[in-house]
């Protein structure tokens, strides 16, 4: 719990990075899902995506924008869905591409989800990126340039296995031992 109100506390305070880093096991897939769900409770324009290996930027904000703005004829060009999310953006307010199993990109498409976050729409508004991955991404996000990125822009949340929320046992009373009966003589 602790990680993910400390996400919460960063996408209000209008970080335009956010990244969550965590071992299978670790609850990083539940706390990326249970945000995802809070922020788009909240009115927010939320875009989630999966990432594949190759994908590039345009494959994701397309795969995501299309989920959330469905098109009635089927064949919207990418500068059109571009400028329905950024209407979209404008009336929400806020908004957030949240990209699961984004350690399977590459170097170049992650600087460019980073230049992502630094854009705004005519009306001032920006897209918050949500970077969702294992350690090894974090590796990457690491290198000269991205690594500036990171710190100028955003945050770094780190899980462990078992990290997730525990709840303590309660309390359970002590069997009873019989009284000791003195011997006989």
């Amino acid at each position: 719990m602790e990680v993910f109100d400390g996400l919460l506390l960063a996408l209000l305070a209008r970080k335009r990075l956010l990244v969550l880093v965590g071992d299978a096991g670790s609850g990083r897939a539940a706390v990326f899902h249970q945000l995802v769900e809070q922020v788009g409770s909240d009115g927010a324009l939320v875009l989630p995506v999966a990432a594949s290996a190759g994908a590039q930027v345009e494959d994701l904000v397309s795969a995501a924008g299309d989920a959330a703005l469905p098109s009635d004829s089927g064949d919207r060009d990418f500068d059109t869905l571009i400028g329905e999310l950024e209407e979209r953006l404008d009336l929400a307010g806020t908004g957030l591409l949240a990209v699961e199993n984004a350690g399977v990109l590459a170097a170049p498409a992650l600087a460019d989800l980073i230049d992502l976050s630094r854009s705004e729409t005519p009306g001032g508004r920006f897209l918050q990126v949500l970077l969702c991955g294992t350690p090894e991404m974090e590796r990457t996000l690491a290198r000269p340039g991205l690594a500036e990125a990171v710190r100028e822009l955003g945050v770094i949340y780190r899980m462990t296995p078992g990290a997730g929320p525990s709840v303590a046992p309660a309390a359970v009373a002590p069997p009873a031992v019989p009284a000791a009966t003195p011997p006989r003589v």
